[in-house]
């Protein structure tokens, strides 16, 4: 098999991996990326989901037995990004494992003010709307 006929082969298990891990996985926007890293680092996709609220959208990711030191988030323009690095060990053999997932967030979000709390495992992020966007126009 040659290699770009290897390379089709990983990238058709990557993507029935991900249909398969991700079910209720939903987007801000027309752009959703993982990060995949072949060689010494793994990556794992964590069960995560959207909600959308009245005030705006909730992002749940669940990271179990990992430290707030282990994760990252940022806001960076219109991109929502989440990521976080473990260790594991299968055997005697020990794995680094990264996790990195991003959103586009909608214009009508407010930036400033993205919040995050990572409890019991569960990363929780929230993306408030802007107050002002939502009015009623009177008509004269």
């Amino acid at each position: 098999m040659s290699v770009l006929g290897i390379l089709k082969s990983y990238d058709m298990i990557d993507n029935m991996r991900n249909m398969i891990e991700t079910p209720n996985h939903y987007n801000f926007g027309p752009s959703t990326t993982y990060t995949t890293t072949i060689g010494t680092t793994n990556t794992w996709l964590p069960y995560s989901r959207v909600n959308k609220n009245n005030e705006g959208y909730e992002v749940v990711v669940e990271l179990p037995g990992l430290s707030r030191s282990d994760i990252d988030v940022n806001v960076i323009g219109k991109t929502l990004t989440i990521s976080a690095n473990r260790e594991t060990k299968y055997g005697k053999n020990q794995y680094k494992e990264e996790y990195k997932n991003s959103w586009a967030l909608p214009d009508h979000s407010s930036f400033d003010s993205v919040n995050a709390r990572y409890e019991a495992g569960i990363l929780t992020v929230n993306v408030p709307l802007k107050k002002e966007y939502t009015r009623k126009i009177e008509i004269e």
